[in-house]
């Protein structure tokens, strides 16, 4: 669905960082599909949140959810830790959309894709890692975490921190 306006065609209110939204639907702002090098990370960002939905049928945890989107779409790959202190785990399971301060919105995704990129460096199988998604659902997040990588989100975020 593409639109115009901020409201999002019935989505209601966002932050101004937010650019596109998936809420079942994928809703891309118009304006930007003239210029690929926004549009198409921004598509596959998206998308990504699609496949997990549809993968899953399960609503797996959010800095799991954007960290592999964020990977998927590579806008950020490569970018500089956010400077500041870290973002609560707290913050890392809430929905991003609701941060309204964009600096902290930044920080919420970088560490997530970190998180996400570090349990890739421990296992680059995506095989693995799909299990790993599918078996949330049937043993819970954390066990399959310890499962299939060893590791809590505790201490998964403690290396990236």
């Amino acid at each position: 669905m593409l639109y115009e306006s901020s409201q999002y065609q019935g989505v209601g209110p966002r932050p101004e960082w937010v650019g596109a939204v998936f809420d079942g639907k994928l809703r891309i702002p118009v304006n930007v599909m003239a210029y690929r090098e926004i549009y198409r990370p921004m598509f596959f960002h998206e998308l990504t949140h699609a496949f997990i939905r549809a993968m899953t049928r399960y609503h797996v945890p959010l800095w799991v959810n954007e960290g592999i989107a964020q990977v998927i779409d590579a806008s950020r790959t490569g970018m500089q830790r956010p400077e500041g202190g870290a973002p609560s785990i707290e913050a890392l399971t809430t929905p991003f959309v609701n941060e309204n301060n964009t600096g902290a919105a930044v920080k919420l995704y970088w560490y997530s894709q970190a998180m996400v990129e570090r349990l890739l460096a421990r296992n680059a199988s995506l095989v693995h890692f799909r299990d790993f998604i599918q078996n949330m659902r049937t043993l819970g997040d954390e066990p399959a975490l310890q499962k299939f990588y060893g590791v809590t989100t505790q201490q998964l975020f403690d290396e990236v921190r």
